[in-house]
């Protein structure tokens, strides 16, 4: 009978310390929240009347709208995230899971106190260099999903995962595997996401849900889009990228944009696809997908100010034009193949 490894972070202790005082404390999602980060803050709520001290956490996250992603139906209902001018008495602490980059949790210092304590839960290649010194980041570049990162906390610290929390825990996986199917799926998401399954939670809910769905709009966008992908094609990088101003994603729909994207993946001899997308403040967000055995995307996200994960990452807010950024991209992809 094979023998189940439970991760043993060597901050496990002080974050569960931390976690058990008598500190108030405060469930924080990044914005905006994906199904991972939202699950996360779920399955933290779920586990706090076992792990958090100091009465019931405040809970102050968003959920993705069920039109962007089908997933969140399996999610708590919350209406908004709570009032940036509530006055809260200290101590506080902060528990923040899937920040990926500090900033993104748009925590104002102006508006509430200072904390006396920041706690983190990631799975990007390595942890943030602006998150605060008075904290913990526990990161787990390994794990699939912060769901994961989370869930072996608690099992760590000894606390029965029930129903409920193990379908965050399974929606946080499935979310950022694309379905079981990318990079990320390595046996500890799989051991994890079967031990969620045992506790009677519907995989064909789940994937039903999850399931993409096709609409006739949708192939009318991605027809236009086919025919400007050649033109950012570079064979000799193997890189493909496509540029979406705001005239064009205002057109075709953010979403149908964006799907384009795992279709650009599948072209032959090309490790590395990048898409930019206009935002309304004239900024441009960033999506990196590459084969992480060649190149990590989280690495080149990161010299545009971004990051995320060796096969996916993203800058939010690049306020260059994308034509400097897509030289910064090239440029480092040059550099890799002369290694």
């Amino acid at each position: 009978m094979s023998k189940t490894v439970l991760t043993d972070h060597p901050l496990f202790q002080s974050v569960l310390n931390q976690l058990k005082n008598n500190c108030r404390k405060i469930i924080w999602s990044p914005e905006p929240p994906d199904i991972d980060s939202a699950a996360s803050c779920a399955l933290l709520e779920a586990a706090s009347p076992n792990l958090f001290g100091g009465g019931t956490p405040i809970r102050a996250y968003e959920v993705p709208a069920t039109g962007e992603n089908p997933l969140a139906l399996f999610l708590p209902k919350i209406d908004t995230k709570i009032s940036r001018g509530i006055p809260f008495k200290k101590p506080l602490t902060f528990v923040i899971p899937d920040y990926g980059n500090f900033r993104t949790c748009k925590i104002n210092a102006k508006i509430f106190p200072v904390p006396d304590f920041f706690i983190g839960f990631d799975h990007h290649d390595q942890p943030a260099s602006d998150f605060p010194e008075n904290g913990i980041q526990i990161v787990d570049p390994e794990a699939a999903s912060t769901t994961v990162v989370i869930y072996e906390f608690l099992r760590w610290a000894g606390i029965e995962i029930t129903e409920k929390m193990a379908l965050y825990t399974a929606l946080g996986i499935y979310a950022d595997t694309a379905r079981l199917t990318n990079p990320k799926t390595n046996y500890q998401a799989l051991r994890i996401f079967k031990e969620c399954l045992d506790t009677g939670i519907s995989f064909e809910e789940i994937r039903r849900a999850a399931e993409p769905t096709m609409t006739l709009e949708r192939l009318k966008v991605w027809g236009e889009i086919f025919l400007e992908i050649p033109n950012g094609i570079d064979h000799e990088l193997h890189l493909a990228t496509l540029v979406i101003n705001k005239k064009q994603k205002n057109r075709w729909g953010d979403k149908n944009a964006i799907t384009v994207m795992d279709k650009m993946q599948q072209l032959r001899n090309i490790y590395t696809v990048i898409i930019l997308r206009e935002n309304n403040d004239g900024s441009w967000k960033i999506s990196i997908r590459s084969q992480p055995h060649i190149v990590s995307a989280a690495r080149l996200a990161r010299l545009l100010g971004g990051g995320g994960h060796p096969h996916m990452a993203a800058t939010g807010s690049w306020s260059g034009n994308p034509q400097e950024a897509l030289e910064i991209i090239r440029g480092e992809l040059k550099k890799i193949q002369k290694k």
